[in-house]
This record gives C-alpha cells, sequence and structure tokens, in this order.
C-alpha cells in the first residue's frame, strides 16, 4: 500500500549553509535591541525585532546574499507546487529576527494575509526547541475516534541552516528553548505577499 500525495506540501524545507553566524548574530541582537516594543507573542526569555520598522533584516546588506538566494526557493514553491498563476507577483512585507533565551518561545499565531511565511534557523543549540504545526484539518478528524486529543500540536524537527516555507494562515508556535548551557535560538521570519497586476487599459 502507498500513501497518494495529491495535494500541495504545506511545509517545504530548503538549507542555507553560507551563514556568517560571527557577523551576523550581533547584527541581529542590535535589531532586537532597536524595536520600540515587544511582540506580545513571545512569551518569558524572548524578544523580536518586529516592531524594529527602520531596519528590516530584508533592507539591510549582510543579509543580501541570502534573500538572492531565496528568491528562486520561493517561486518553485508559489509556482511549481503550489500553483499560483503566472501572471501572480509577490514581494517581501516584512521580516525580523526572535531571540528565544532559556524558557522563552513564541506562542501560537498565523501570519495574516501573508501568502508564505518563511522561517530561517540562524541559531539552533540543542534541546533550543522545535516548531510545532496544526493540522489544518484537524477540525474534521475530530469527529472520529482518534489517538489524540483534539487541538494536538505536530513537531517539526529543526537545526542550524534550515529554512521553511509555509503558508502564512497555517497555524504554528515554538517550543520553549531548554538549552542546558543557556544559549539562544534565533529565527529570522519573512512574510511574502502576493497580488496579481492590473491589466493595462
Amino acid at each position: 500500500m502507498t500513501a497518494e500525495s495529491i495535494f500541495p506540501q504545506l511545509v517545504h524545507r530548503v538549507h542555507y549553509p553560507k551563514w556568517n553566524y560571527a557577523k551576523i548574530i550581533p547584527i541581529c541582537e542590535g535589531l532586537v535591541r532597536g524595536a520600540r516594543e515587544n511582540s506580545h507573542l513571545e512569551v518569558g526569555n524572548a524578544q523580536s525585532s518586529v516592531m524594529n520598522t527602520d531596519a528590516m533584516p530584508h533592507t539591510l546588506a549582510v543579509f543580501k546574499p541570502f534573500y538572492d538566494w531565496l528568491h528562486p526557493q520561493i517561486e518553485r514553491v508559489l509556482f511549481d507546487d503550489w500553483h499560483f498563476e503566472p501572471n501572480v507577483a509577490y514581494f517581501i512585507n516584512d521580516s525580523w529576527v526572535n531571540r528565544h533565551g532559556p524558557g522563552g518561545e513564541t506562542t501560537a499565531h498565523t501570519h495574516g494575509v501573508a501568502a508564505m511565511a518563511i522561517s530561517a534557523y540562524l541559531q539552533v543549540p540543542d534541546q533550543s526547541g522545535d516548531i510545532e504545526f496544526m493540522d489544518p484539518n484537524e477540525r474534521m478528524w475530530r469527529m472520529f475516534f482518534r489517538s489524540h486529543q483534539p487541538g494536538q500540536w505536530t513537531p517539526l524537527k529543526v537545526a542550524q541552516g534550515d529554512v521553511l516555507m509555509f503558508p502564512g494562515w497555517l497555524d504554528h508556535r515554538t517550543q520553549p528553548n531548554l538549552n542546558h548551557l543557556g544559549r539562544d535560538r534565533w529565527v529570522l521570519t519573512t512574510n511574502i505577499f502576493c497580488y496579481k497586476p492590473m491589466l493595462a487599459r
């Protein structure tokens, strides 16, 4: 028996091996310090630069090699796997970094009208926690006698250098950072928006 994959895959993983961590992490620390306030989604020992709209990562030269590499990955998922119409245009709307110190985590959320959310893992120490997704069909499964409790989250193991791409509407959250040496987990997040250009009149 084989399981047939007849629908678009929701979560895609690629790997970016060219981060200069010694250079990137201090810049990320500065981005977090520059945020006018923390995000309400960050709890415990966690901080986000999402409110630092004056210096978003995708606008900074140090991140340009990553985003140059990322664009073909975005296009492959949007057009080849998710079957967006070929005349749909996309752009990076916003980006930020999250720091999760010991005990820090990001609570459950979606990315609203973003067509795609992207999580790039800059620093992932041992036992620093993974990302978790909610099955979008969970409400449909609830009428049956399944072996798990309704509302259960499914973790996805991540490693340093991983880049995950998934629909912005997909519910997700992080596990708390339980690294016993007190090392931080750093994640770069990017929102992709889409629109259909108007035909010339």
